[in-house]
């Protein structure tokens, strides 16, 4: 027995234990479904079953059912119980109340997928009046659908461990949930949906109606291959690939049936899309004339980036080196700086002051009075530079000794030959 899933039987596998373990359970009243009270026989045949599975009494009596048409039935729960024991995995990709996906991964890592629908289970009959099970399907549709899925895996990939076989091969982690093969498998999914469904909107573009309906037709049998029908769409998760197709099948048919009576203008069906691969190629081109335009969008941006840049670099010199930027003025760099010779205050600038110079008088000749010495030896004085009219300390007038350098007769200072 492993500490891990579900544990192996308890049923005696001698028959004469068996028999009294039978007698005794047939009398109890509690614990034990009332169709097998006083019945001894169908419990020692419960027990049998039960040891062949290799499966707990208890279990037995809670997971094991009589079939309408007489068999044994065994619950979805047991069986994906059955499934882990032996090594395999179910994650359930998708379930709502219209469909269930679920990944069933082998023992050996072999890996499929499995999916069921309401319409599946209508067709079964399930959800008849008369069907007993139908207050279940009209009630929790979801975890019946859960449940049929389930039980397919099973009934498909691995019917052994309905039979008691693999029942040794124990993992320690056979109850854990694989996230990642879910989000792998969703993600996958997701872009084949998408996929689908942009070749869906270009068929139901076409104007042929008898086209469309064939391409709708042709896309309807791929999705099924790829057991995409009972994916919900992204805009609208309720609605599946499987509703999405059939009902743009029935608007291609009408469109064909107006057509062919003449009560719509039929369409040339010549040149277009005949098959899904000419759909895809249609696909390819509009995700490359899309990526096309982001690029030229990006390279238009650059050239315009380029062309501001060298209208603002300055223009080359007669070298060919790009001219020195004319240096600004200081006051342009610091606008609170006065111009030298400028006046605190005030916004014109003040005029420098003019130096005074003082002007010397011209030199005299050597017949002026300041190189002449009177008669006593001692020199004349240097008249001063006064009006006309004005005379020297030695009373001769100033203008007969400056201009013709001769004194007074009765000049006591003027030297001989020089008395007027």
């Amino acid at each position: 027995m492993s500490s891990h899933g579900l544990p192996g039987t308890d049923v005696p596998a001698d028959f004469g234990q068996m028999m009294q373990l039978a007698e005794l359970l047939s009398e109890a009243e509690l614990f034990v479904p009332p169709k097998l009270r006083g019945r001894m026989a169908d419990i020692i045949a419960l027990m049998v079953r039960a040891r062949g599975m290799d499966v707990p009494l208890a279990v037995a009596f809670d997971e094991l059912y009589e079939a309408k048409d007489g068999d044994v039935g065994k619950t979805a729960r047991l069986q994906r119980a059955l499934a882990r024991r032996a090594g395999h995995r179910i994650d359930f990709v998708e379930h709502d109340r219209y469909h269930a996906i679920a990944v069933i991964t082998l023992a050996d890592g072999e890996r499929h997928e499995v999916a069921y629908s309401i319409q599946d289970a209508i067709e079964m009959g399930y959800t008849d009046p008369s069907h007993p099970n139908a207050a279940h399907w009209l009630k929790q549709p979801e975890n019946m659908l859960v449940a049929r899925v389930t039980t397919r895996a099973v009934n498909w990939f691995c019917p052994e461990v309905l039979l008691g076989l693999g029942a040794d091969a124990m993992h320690a982690d056979d109850q854990a949930v694989n996230a990642d093969t879910v989000v792998q498998v969703r993600e996958e999914r997701a872009a084949q949906v998408t996929e689908a469904l942009a070749l869906l909107e270009l068929a139901g573009a076409q104007p042929n109606g008898a086209v469309r309906g064939n391409l709708i037709r042709q896309l309807f049998m791929e999705c099924r291959g790829a057991m995409l029908l009972d994916y919900g769409v992204p805009d609208d998760p309720a609605v599946s690939v499987r509703h999405r197709l059939v009902a743009a099948l029935v608007e291609a048919d009408k469109l064909a049936a107006a057509q062919s009576a003449g009560d719509v203008e039929a369409a040339d069906p010549g040149g277009g899309p005949k098959k899904l691969d000419d759909l895809r190629g249609l696909l390819a081109q509009q995700a490359q004339a899309s990526e096309t335009g982001v690029n030229g969008d990006e390279d238009a941006a650059d050239k315009e980036a380029e062309q501001a840049a060298r209208a603002e670099a300055p223009a080359p010199g007669p070298e060919g080196k790009p001219k020195r930027a004319p240096r600004k003025r200081a006051a342009a760099k610091n606008p609170e700086k006065k111009p030298k010779g400028t006046a605190a205050g005030a916004d014109a600038p003040v005029p420098k002051k003019s130096r005074q110079t003082t002007q010397r008088p011209a030199k005299t000749s050597q017949d002026d009075t300041s190189s002449q010495v009177t008669p006593s030896g001692r020199p004349a004085a240097r008249p001063s530079a006064r009006p006309d009219g004005d005379r020297l300390p030695c009373g001769c007038l100033v203008d007969s000794v400056i201009t013709a350098g001769v004194h007074s007769k009765d000049c006591a200072d003027a030297p001989r030959g020089d008395v007027a």
